[in-house]
């Protein structure tokens, strides 16, 4: 346990994984613009590959994975975890509860750490 009048820092987990998030996010999303505006250069439509029909407007070369990429990049960017591994308060203090339970925390440890969980809410 820490002694007694020392903080735990806040860190930069959280925040820097919510920087991140969304840094990945504004990323996909620019690409996804400059790709579309790429097509709507062309009249707004386009196909590409080998197919039985005619194809009136050719994508511009690359764009289709770039959409793509774009598209499943900005999913992957939003889901990305941010600080202790997604547990909530309910989990951290069952655990502290257990290690009261077997010794290893004072009563006076385990309601110090009660309180902090409880104060800063899981985070």
């Amino acid at each position: 346990m820490r002694a007694q009048g020392e903080e735990r820092g806040a860190g930069i987990g959280p925040p820097a994984g919510v920087f991140v998030s969304l840094a990945g996010v504004s990323a996909a999303l620019t690409i996804l613009f400059l790709s579309m505006r790429s097509v709507m250069k062309i009249g707004g439509f386009c196909a590409s590959g080998q197919s039985a029909f005619v194809i009136a407007h050719q994508c511009p070369k690359g764009v289709p994975l770039l959409m793509l990429g774009a598209v499943w990049g900005g999913l992957g960017a939003s889901t990305t975890p941010a600080g202790r591994g997604g547990q909530d308060v309910v989990g951290l203090l069952e655990r502290l509860d257990a290690l009261h339970r077997t010794g290893s925390l004072s009563d006076e440890e385990y309601e110090r750490a009660k309180q902090e969980i409880l104060r800063r809410g899981g985070s």
